[in-house]
Formats: structure tokens, C-alpha cells, sequence
């Protein structure tokens, strides 16, 4: 907020530091998020996004150590310059980095190993903010779509290179995001089993035949399958086979669907699976 703040801010704020027990929300984002497609529209109309000014989340502190992942985008056009984010924690800058157009996306990782310890406030105030790598002034379209912050004991992951960007219809509410021949998850946590939980749409509704769909990580086939119609699968990827693809899970199908020369447009990206879900879980015990 710009200017003096208001009393109702304040109290907030105050609200927002009061002690908290533990069963409190580990993390609040405030705006200018673009977490969903909903909250990337809200933060696109109201210039609110990290490219304006900083967009700001709310940490529980806590004294173990912390990993957090955060993945974006460069939404420009074709010679606009980088963006250089900055990420700060109490005011601290802790990772700085850039993206260019040609890139498209990010995805990073990010260690806390002393983690939040308790101050005069019991949440850490983080914030992330982009500027155009350029010396005319002009600004540069970014958005933070991936965010988590958890304990270095609990898993975190993100979508890597080869998924599209997450998609829903406005009437339904219902959202979905597109594979391509290859789509990375990416993860650290724990030297652990995880589950790999896909719910889709029936390729057939794209293809003659089913695709062979593939579950790999450290080089093997984890499992797979050939859907023929709506599914949900779930797959156990072994602790083992993580360790050695260094944190990479990737799903891959052998068909693709091509939109733009099947529907005359200029839409150049290549479709796998559609995924109305994607969840990676630890294996309980």
C-alpha cells in the first residue's frame, strides 16, 4: 500500500503477529499471487504482480530448517528484456535471479537452514519483486505461478520443464494443465517413496489409439499404461529411483496433439495428457 496506512490494516497486521499455536496456517499469500488461473487473472487487471511492486506472503516462523520452491514465468513478448527477481525474507535478500524470454519459466529451490526463529513477530514477512533488465524504463510481465515454503523434513515439488501453463473454465470452474511429450515434476524432501496420483481426460478424445504413457525417474520405467479412457492412476516411484534422477520424476506418452495444424491457428504447443490432477505424496507408513 502506497501512503499512510489505514486503521484497518493495522490491525491486521497486528492480528497477523500475535502468538500463534502451531496448528496455525504455515503460510499466507497475500496478493499479486498468480497461484491459480483465477488469482494470475485478479493479479494481471489490477497490476498487481510482482513486476509492479512486491507481492508478499506470511511465513509461521519456526526455529527447524526450512526448503521452499518457487516457479514463474516471463509473460512478455519476443525481445523484451530479462526480469531479475529478488526474494527476501525480513527484509534479508536471499536468492536473486533472472529469466529470460527465450526461457519462459523458472523453477527453483531454495534452502533455509536455520530456519524462521521467533522475534517480535511470530510470522516472517517474505517477499518477492522483478525488474526489467533494461536501462529505457520499460517494465517486463512476470508471474510467480508455483510457491511453498515447508520443514526441510516434508516434501516440496514443483512442475519443471515440458508442462504447459494451468488452464479452467470459467463457467465450470474446472482446471486442468497439459503435459507434452515429456514433463518433469522435480521435488526435494526426504530420501523417501513417493505416489504420483494422475487423474485425465481420455486421450482418445485426441487420438485413433491410446498413447503408451510412461512413469520414469533415475533412468527406468516406474510404470506405465495405455488410457483408453477418463483415468486415475497412481504410481509408487521407490526412494531409490528419485535419489538417482536427482529429485526428477517425468511422465511421458508417445503421442502428442498438435492444436494448431489440426485447428488452422497459430497455437504451437504440443499436448500429452490432459491432467485435471497431479498430486506427489510421501508413502505413509
Amino acid at each position: 500500500m502506497v501512503g499512510s496506512r489505514s486503521a484497518g490494516v493495522e490491525r491486521r497486521e497486528a492480528d497477523r503477529n500475535r502468538l500463534v499455536p502451531d496448528s496455525a496456517p504455515g503460510l499466507v499469500c497475500g496478493g499479486g499471487w498468480a497461484l491459480t488461473p483465477e488469482t494470475g487473472g485478479l493479479a494481471g487487471a489490477t497490476a498487481a504482480g510482482p513486476d509492479h511492486r512486491p507481492i508478499v506472503a506470511w511465513v509461521r516462523r519456526r526455529p527447524d530448517p526450512l526448503h521452499l520452491v518457487i516457479g514463474g514465468r516471463h509473460l512478455g513478448v519476443a525481445g523484451d528484456p530479462a526480469a531479475e527477481f529478488e526474494l527476501a525474507l525480513d527484509g534479508v535478500v536471499r536468492d536473486r535471479w533472472t529469466l529470460t524470454f527465450d526461457e519462459r519459466n523458472f523453477l527453483r529451490f531454495l534452502e533455509i537452514p536455520e530456519g524462521l526463529e521467533s522475534a517480535d513477530r511470530d510470522y516472517a514477512r517474505l517477499t518477492v519483486v522483478s525488474r526489467a533488465m533494461s536501462a529505457d524504463g520499460r517494465r517486463v510481465p512476470v508471474a510467480v505461478r508455483q510457491f511453498d515454503i515447508q520443514s526441510r523434513s516434508r516434501l516440496v515439488y514443483g512442475f519443471g520443464e515440458g508442462w504447459h501453463e494451468m488452464e479452467y473454465d470459467v463457467a465450470t470452474g474446472r482446471q486442468w494443465r497439459w503435459t507434452s511429450e515429456r514433463s518433469a515434476i522435480r521435488m526435494q524432501g526426504p530420501p523417501a517413496p513417493v505416489t504420483v496420483t494422475l487423474r485425465g481426460e481420455s486421450p482418445l478424445r485426441y487420438f485413433d489409439d491410446a498413447p503408451t504413457v510412461r512413469v520414469t525417474a533415475g533412468g527406468r520405467v516406474v510404470a506405465q499404461m495405455r488410457p483408453d479412457a477418463d483415468f486415475e492412476w497412481t504410481v509408487t516411484v521407490p526412494a531409490a529411483d528419485i535419489l538417482r534422477g536427482e529429485g526428477v520424476i517425468a511422465i511421458e506418452t508417445d503421442r502428442v496433439y498438435l492444436p494448431g495444424a489440426a485447428e488452422g491457428t497459430s497455437d504451437e504447443r504440443h499436448l500429452g495428457l490432459r491432467l485435471y490432477e497431479c498430486h506427489v505424496n510421501p508413502v505413509s507408513d
